[in-house]
């Protein structure tokens, strides 16, 4: 599915579970003292702090208002001066009904050369 060709250097895991439960299987798997910058505007951006917490991440918050909308240039102008390893950001915030703009800031993540989650 995705073209992997040394299969022998890979495990595929199946996780049963909810959108938390992925959310925690990534994080935790970046180890302990990664930087990484959270973008949240909802209730889902807030837990993905408390999870990279949890998992000892050295943790940047970009916090706004709950519902209010991420100006793409403020988030590159974060990444810029945070200089993190990991930027992560919820792109359907449900706790709130918005879309964030995660086509633009994984624009902005690979210019910088940062994993985007």
């Amino acid at each position: 599915m995705f073209g992997v060709k040394n299969h022998d250097k890979y495990t595929t895991v199946v996780i049963t579970g909810s959108g938390s439960a992925a959310n925690e299987s990534v994080l935790s798997s970046l180890g302990a003292g990664k930087r990484i910058l959270v973008l949240t505007n909802g209730e889902f951006g807030e837990r993905l702090i408390d999870l990279a917490e949890i998992h000892e991440l050295k943790v940047i918050r970009f916090q706004l208002e709950w519902g209010e909308s991420f100006k793409v240039a403020d988030i590159e102008k974060a990444i810029v001066k945070a200089k993190p390893d990991v930027v992560a950001m919820v792109h359907h915030e449900t706790s709130t009904g918005m879309l964030n703009p995660i086509e633009a800031v994984g624009k902005i993540c690979k210019k910088h050369k940062k994993l985007f989650y």
